[in-house]
């Protein structure tokens, strides 16, 4: 099961809103976001959600059936990408669940779909968040952690996208929005957005999950750099080794001062050794080895 998987199963996980409010909310995001509206005949309309099989699907159903709409249901097998199972919902054209739609601001007064959901339905910090959810669960997708950031939310139309947009903003976290050929989306590439619009809408495991995989990749390439940084040293100190020992192969040590044959000696019988750890051996502060053996590659250079 894929992260995006998961996120919405630990959505639909939570109970579905004591309030009426924000059950309608919820409603309306689900809807505006995987519904499709269909005029049958003598007027009659039917409102149909497709869902993600499994809990998402259960707890849609749940909703409308608390709400009193009377729904059929209908699996599939979805052809694209992995052809998963898919659930379409079919609410009833009778009055009562024409009523609770109307409610929910998805249809008018006259049956017609309703544009966008009424300002009162979202004046609640609470409503913004079951609707967010409602079209997260609907519609939503979020990389694994330690993958590079991106949460999305598909809508038929780019009204419906702009609309998730501005809800989220009203909360301080800024969604883009882009159109596309045949469909629109709501998304966020800031890590710091994502985690706090999943802990918003209901999914604290998963923002969670974002953030210690978000440490685990800091502290990787902390370590990667470390070490990347150590292997440049030892690097440096071997090339450094390998040219004292060349320069002191090619120099007559009998006719250099004391301090250039101790120094040339010390080196030659510890090739392998650190400047450091050379210094300490021969009782010398480190910088003043490093300037004799520096004279000593000169004094090769400068006879070759």
């Amino acid at each position: 099961m894929s992260f995006s998987e998961d996120v919405r199963e630990e959505l639909a996980g939570r109970p579905v809103p004591s309030s009426l409010h924000c059950r309608q909310a919820l409603l309306a995001g689900l809807v505006r976001t995987a519904g499709a509206f269909h005029l049958h005949g003598h007027g009659e309309v039917h409102v149909e959600v497709s869902l993600q099989s499994g809990r998402p699907a259960r707890h849609a159903i749940e909703l409308l059936r608390g709400l009193g709409v009377t729904c059929a249901i209908r699996t599939h097998r979805e052809r694209r990408f992995r052809g998963g199972s898919r659930v379409d919902i079919i609410c009833a054209g009778d009055a009562h669940s024409h009523r609770v739609l109307q409610a929910a601001g998805l249809l008018t007064d006259s049956l017609a779909p309703a544009g966008r959901p009424p300002p009162s339905m979202t004046a609640r910090a609470c409503c913004r968040a079951s609707y967010l959810r409602g079209a997260f669960l609907a519609a939503g997708s979020v990389s694994a952690p330690r993958r590079a950031v991106h949460l999305e939310i598909r809508t038929h139309d780019l009204d419906a996208a702009t609309d998730i947009a501005a809800l989220a903003g009203r909360d301080g976290l800024v969604l883009g929005v882009r159109d596309r050929e045949s469909y629109a989306i709501a998304y966020a590439k800031r890590l710091e957005t994502v985690e706090d619009l999943l802990a918003l809408i209901g999914a604290g495991g998963a923002a969670l999950q974002l953030a210690e995989g978000e440490v685990v990749s800091w502290a990787r390439e902390g370590a990667n750099r470390q070490a990347n940084a150590e292997t440049g040293n030892l690097r440096r100190q071997v090339l450094a080794a390998r040219r004292q020992l060349a320069a002191i192969d090619a120099l007559d040590i009998g006719g250099l001062s004391p301090s250039l044959a101790a120094a040339a000696a010390l080196r030659k019988a510890h090739p392998a050794l650190p400047l450091s750890e050379l210094a300490l051996l021969g009782d010398l502060p480190k910088p003043t080895l490093a300037a004799r053996l520096r004279r000593l590659v000169d004094l090769a250079d400068s006879s070759a």
